[in-house]
């Protein structure tokens, strides 16, 4: 109850030091950028050993591989001397890319089954010296960069299972919803407005400390998105909570001060 008191009483002083709070933060986190990484594997457990033992004796599978899928709208299929040659080129380029250790083309002697039926579609199988988790997007890029450069004149191609780099933002479609869900439930923009502005002080700091974090304590690329669609969530409904118990408070004669320090004291406890 003190704390919803103070914040009411000093209500401004709140406002601009979360502000300054938050530019602080910012501020640090443009000069200590994100440091990524993460290990999966268990020291001691039975798989790490077999992985160990792996990349000892078959060096060309001790990484993950993908799938480079190639289409042609040639009718001669994949056969096509054109589009065998394109095939070829692009995954000579793939072959020289770094923790690229192997190739095995759907035109190689024993490689039938990577071609469809109907000849129209096949793949190559890129194998890694590293874990699909360190292919970071310093390294994936370019190789998806290849795929899109091999797209033309009658030829598509695709990486079944590369991702060139975790960007956020499609979050914001989640958000949009949000705004105009509790439009419709608050009918004021005012209200709606704050839990909206809440969660994305608490998501814009939060989000910054952790990839600050991630340069001290090992911390995967996905973990920035799961903490986004995580922050969004929760600090909307929490703070809808708040909101909604200060409105039915003032609906019940409350004054401002007073139904500030009993949401806080109910709901605010969340």
């Amino acid at each position: 109850m003190r704390l919803a008191d103070f914040c009411y009483r000093r209500r401004r002083y709140v406002v601009v030091a979360w502000v300054l709070l938050l530019v602080g933060v910012f501020v640090s986190g443009s000069s200590l950028p994100a440091q990524y990484n993460a290990n999966y594997e268990t020291p001691g457990a039975e798989s790490t050993q077999a992985n160990a033992s792996l990349a000892r004796s078959f060096p060309a599978h001790k990484g993950d591989s993908v799938n480079f899928v190639f289409k042609t709208t040639s009718a001669s299929g994949i056969a096509d001397p054109a589009v065998r040659a394109k095939v070829e080129a692009v995954l000579a380029k793939v072959a020289k890319r770094p923790h690229v250790i192997s190739i095995v083309s759907p035109y190689y002697k024993d490689a039938e089954h990577q071609i469809a039926p109907g000849h129209k579609i096949a793949f190559a199988v890129v194998n890694f010296d590293i874990t699909a988790d360190q292919l970071t997007p310093p390294v994936a890029k370019p190789l998806v960069d290849l795929a899109k450069g091999a797209n033309g004149n009658g030829v598509t191609a695709a990486f079944t299972q590369l991702v060139a780099a975790q960007t956020l933002g499609k979050e914001a479609i989640g958000l949009v919803f949000a705004v105009f869900i509790l439009l419709l439930a608050f009918g004021s923009l005012l209200a709606t407005g704050l839990p909206i502005v809440t969660a994305l002080f608490g998501l814009g700091i939060g989000g910054t400390l952790g990839a600050i974090g991630s340069r001290f304590i090992e911390t995967p690329e996905w973990a920035a998105t799961v903490a986004t669609m995580i922050g969004l969530g929760v600090g909307i409904d929490y703070a809808l909570f708040i909101v909604t118990r200060y409105r039915s408070s003032l609906a019940e004669g409350m004054e401002p001060e007073q139904a500030v320090t009993v949401a806080m004291g109910t709901a605010g406890r969340a």
